[in-house]
């Protein structure tokens, strides 16, 4: 069985198996082995295939209605590229993923020296960030008819 590894790839207990001429025994596979036949997503402008799971998660949110109502509410714009342009979809996940390492190293880099002005500037918005995602957490819950329409009966 043929199949292009610049379109695919192959991967045993989490570990790509890149090697075309390498056997089975040779990759540590055994009897009753599970492999993952994976699709690369070709991200364009980038030059290089994406093989991150991207396409896994598509497929898995495309699958389960409630998942895809609960992305269609937090995130509109990922359901409709999970929907319509898996490419979109790939490219989206990818910036997402992007953000949350730069916000990562940013914190990294506020831990690093915690008594510079601009750390403690920094440090006191993002204390003031949380109070308010409490208090909206805590309204949500405790005042859920703020948030929406009552009617009397």
């Amino acid at each position: 069985m043929s199949w292009s590894s610049w379109r695919q790839s192959i991967s045993h207990e989490g570990r790509d198996l890149n090697d075309p001429k390498a056997t089975m025994r040779e990759c540590g596979i055994g009897d009753n082995a599970m492999l993952v036949l994976r699709k690369k997503v070709h991200i364009a402008g980038t030059g290089r295939a994406m093989e991150q799971d991207s396409e896994m998660m598509r497929l898995q949110v495309l699958g389960d209605p409630a998942l895809m109502n609960q992305l269609r509410q937090v995130n509109p714009e990922l359901a409709d590229a999970a929907q319509n342009d898996p490419t979109r979809f790939s490219e989206i996940l990818r910036t997402t993923h992007q953000r949350q390492l730069e916000a990562e190293r940013e914190r990294g880099l506020l831990e690093a020296d915690p008594f510079s002005i601009e750390a403690q500037r920094r440090i006191e918005e993002a204390i003031q960030q949380q109070a308010v995602l409490e208090n909206m957490e805590h309204a949500l819950e405790y005042s859920p008819e703020v948030f929406g329409r009552v009617t009397m009966l």
